[in-house]
């Protein structure tokens, strides 16, 4: 048998190295992150409709002081509630995009309200036709409730649940004629464009949602 020894010497430069590796490693997050996506986006749902039914306004639609001043029916309060549920749901994405950056491998994107509030509203049960011996009128409650604050958003008539002859569709509140009357949603509940129901459901449960992001992004690694 005859066998000889050759010694190479191979030079790899500091450049090359890191470009070896970083290729590697964006390889590896492109195979790892689908299944990795698979995980985040539902647990990310039910963060998100975890922190929607921790809102003081969730249980009052449902049940409660918004219910009754709203005049909403039961299939009114549940209904609009289940279609916002499946609305978030629906807006929750997450992607990546590999970046150039010398110092960043990808950057990872998560989703959360991108949609405009006009979705919200397009709700069927986000507003409903009241009718009475006075006409009909549409109530746009949840316009009121996310958007107006405490502003005033009906003149010329106050809520009453006592000494009338009118009789509420709800067993709630009725709104009557009145010269100085107006009505406003209550301060503890009111919201804004910045601040409502809506926004404060992603907001209520986002350090759970980071820590919950970076823990299977890393899974992709180990």
């Amino acid at each position: 048998m005859i066998r000889k020894r050759f010694t190479a010497n191979i030079s790899v430069s500091q450049k090359q190295l890191e470009s070896a590796i970083r290729k590697a490693l964006q390889d590896k997050l492109t195979k790892g992150f689908s299944k990795a996506k698979s995980k985040i986006e539902p647990r990310c749902q039910e963060l998100v409709i975890d922190g929607l039914k921790k809102e003081p306004a969730y249980n009052s639609i449902l049940n409660g002081k918004l219910k009754t001043d709203f005049g909403l029916t039961d299939e009114i309060a549940a209904g609009f509630l289940s279609n916002l549920e499946e609305l978030l749901k629906s807006k929750i994405k997450t992607y990546y995009k590999i970046s150039n950056s010398k110092n960043t491998l990808a950057v990872i994107y998560l989703d959360i309200l991108k949609m405009d509030f006009d979705e919200v509203l397009a709700i069927p049960e986000a507003s409903y036709i009241s009718e009475s011996k006075r006409g009909s009128f549409e109530i746009d409650w949840a316009k009121w409730l996310l958007t107006e604050g405490v502003r005033v958003v009906v003149s010329g008539f106050q809520t009453s649940r006592e000494g009338t002859s009118f009789k509420s569709r709800t067993d709630g509140t009725i709104m009557l004629p009145s010269k100085d009357g107006t009505f406003r949603v209550d301060p503890a509940f009111a919201g804004n464009q910045q601040s409502n129901l809506v926004v404060r459901a992603a907001l209520n449960n986002l350090d759970k949602i980071e820590q919950m992001m970076f823990e299977e992004v890393m899974r992709i690694f180990s």
